[in-house]
């Protein structure tokens, strides 16, 4: 019986072998081919699986495997919130440092030695209207030095005028208990028997191109045309200052070499008043120095 088995298969159009039952391409039954045993004929018969698409020789593809370590969303807020709360405490940190650092930064124009001094905490305010001012003097220990505070009136005539008297500088200091109220606008003047000239010599609060708390070197004090006379004072109980004398060659009243004295606070103190003229960065006067003649 001659074989009745199509040449191309009905269902995809591929060639098909000579006998087959199936189309080896679609797995589609061929029409007219005996049925297989323990299988249904015809359209209802199961089609063998579709060939593999991973080429021969290689492992299959590995499955997902899940983080054994998942990070919950929990944790993600509590690292938020702890960046939040370092960032917080930086800035307020860096608000405490500026507060700090303007309250320690004292004006010129307050009293005390220097803008530290006025905001220091381990200073004890003068309680019995008397502050205690300590010198320390270099380059003069046969100076005498007095503390001197003068009013004027408007007709610039001595209307009250108040001084410590001369003391002597012993192992390089000198002290005397000034009157708080008598403070702020106080003049320091030096006399020593090697200093010529024919003037009372004023130490220098501090020149004017100087500011306040910062260091003068004799270069600068010399070469200085400015400068004031007047210390701001001071509401403390105590107070110490350092105070440099230097020597420089001059003239005396009759034209003959002598020796001259400088006198400045170092470093400068914050000041009281106007600033005044200096010689060779020296301030002096012949009769009494004064600060503001209208203001005190």
């Amino acid at each position: 019986m001659a074989d009745q088995t199509p040449q191309f298969c009905t269902a995809c159009g591929a060639r098909l072998a000579a006998g087959a039952q199936f189309c080896a391409s679609c797995g589609a039954a061929v029409a007219g081919s005996a049925p297989v045993t323990g299988s249904p004929a015809g359209a209802g018969a199961v089609p063998p699986p579709p060939p593999s698409t991973q080429p021969a020789g290689y492992p299959p593809p590995p499955s997902p495997t899940p983080d054994p370590n998942p990070t919950p969303a929990s944790n993600n807020r509590i690292v938020l919130i702890l960046a939040a709360g370092v960032v917080a405490l930086l800035l307020i940190i860096g608000v405490i440092a500026v507060a700090v650092n303007r309250n320690s930064g004292a004006s010129s124009d307050q009293p005390g030695g220097s803008p530290s001094a006025s905001a220091s905490v381990s200073k004890s305010p003068a309680t019995n209207g008397m502050t205690q001012v300590t010198l320390n003097v270099a380059g003069c220990d046969d100076c005498t030095i007095k503390a001197v505070w003068a009013a004027f009136s408007p007709t610039a005539v001595p209307s009250d005028i108040w001084n410590s008297g001369p003391l002597p500088v012993v192992a390089g200091k000198v002290s005397f208990p000034v009157p708080v109220a008598k403070s702020q606008g106080l003049s320091f003047e030096l006399s020593s028997p090697r200093d010529k000239k024919e003037a009372v010599t004023v130490a220098v609060v501090r020149y004017e191109q100087s500011p306040v708390g910062a260091p003068v070197t004799p270069a600068l004090a010399a070469g200085s045309t400015l400068a004031y006379g007047c210390w701001a004072g001071s509401t403390f109980a105590e107070e110490t200052l350092d105070l440099q004398v230097d020597w420089f060659p001059g003239t005396d009243f009759d034209g003959n070499p002598a020796q001259m004295m400088r006198a400045y606070f170092n470093p400068g103190l914050a000041t009281y008043g106007t600033a005044s003229e200096t010689m060779n960065g020296d301030l002096a006067h012949q009769n009494v120095w004064s600060c503001t003649p209208e203001d005190l």
